[in-house]
């Protein structure tokens, strides 16, 4: 859980989230508040949740990293806010 925005697992083993999202943080397109789980089509191996942003390790190791970076944390090379999940390897 980061700050005022929640991501999960659901039994169906997608990854959703809801709450706050005014930095891209929940991983749906725009920064649309969502106040209902919105399914980010993704299916996680782990999850990690910080302030404004989060971090999504899938089950091929590769990853997805969304929301507040103004200073650089996501390590994208950059300091755009993500509104959608921007994925790596």
């Amino acid at each position: 859980m980061g700050n005022s925005y929640c991501i999960a697992v659901k039994p169906d083993g997608f990854l959703y989230g809801l709450g706050r999202n005014e930095y891209g943080q929940i991983g749906n397109i725009g920064f649309l508040n969502s106040s209902r789980f919105v399914n980010t089509a993704l299916k996680p191996k782990k999850v990690y949740t910080f302030w404004l942003s989060s971090a999504i390790i899938l089950e091929d190791d590769s990853f997805c990293l969304t929301g507040f970076n103004a200073y650089g944390q996501l390590g994208l090379g950059d300091t755009t806010n993500r509104e959608h999940i921007v994925t790596g390897k």
